[in-house]
């Protein structure tokens, strides 16, 4: 089992690191969530989430449903939101944990589907405030995140056309194990 080791960023998060060469680091923690909770946070380079999932599965529902209600949603651009969206793709690209990724995927949408529709309109109210105060501080790196980073809704679509490919992948093979089954039952 892997062990995570804390380290202090210069923003104040605490990010837990792995040890054992046991996949890529990096799973971050919130500053005031409670120390079970970690979720991938944006970073310059898209992150491999397998570390992540693999997390993820091990919890109880309960916590699972906990973990996905503390993604930040205190500001756009959701950058938590939007990693997490990115893991769940991920994983639907590598053919893994399909019933997973779609029962975290409705508990996502039950609980941050309004923040989701209302993300333009605060991505344009802070646009406007950043318009107004032109200031040379890590607010520049924000900005850099943010040009690298897609929406949320931007993730969605791209979690919903890999989502099709992926459920006509599991109907064809439904289907084939159906027609075996069919075989084998009338050869009786």
């Amino acid at each position: 089992m892997p062990q995570f080791k804390p380290t202090q960023r210069k923003n104040g998060a605490i990010v837990l690191t792995m040890h054992k060469n046991l996949g890529p680091p990096a799973l971050p923690q919130e500053d005031n969530s409670q120390s079970s909770q970690q979720i991938p946070q944006c970073q310059r380079k898209r992150q491999h989430y397998t570390a992540f999932i693999e997390h993820m599965k091990t919890l109880p529902p309960s916590t699972t449903d906990l973990e996905i209600r503390t993604l930040d949603t205190s500001s756009a651009p959701y950058f938590e939101l939007i990693s997490f969206v990115e893991a769940l793709t991920q994983r639907l690209r590598s053919r893994k944990d399909y019933e997973f990724v779609l029962a975290w995927m409705r508990v996502f949408l039950k609980i941050h589907g309004e923040t989701v529709a209302k993300e333009e309109e605060e991505l344009a109210k802070a646009e406007d405030s950043e318009a107004e105060d032109e200031e040379d501080s890590d607010d520049d790196e924000m900005a850099d995140l943010r040009d690298e980073k897609p929406t949320v809704k931007e993730a969605l679509q791209e979690y919903r056309e890999e989502m099709k490919q992926e459920a006509g992948r599991v109907s064809e093979l439904v289907g084939y194990c159906g027609g075996v089954l069919g075989f084998l039952r009338s050869s009786r």
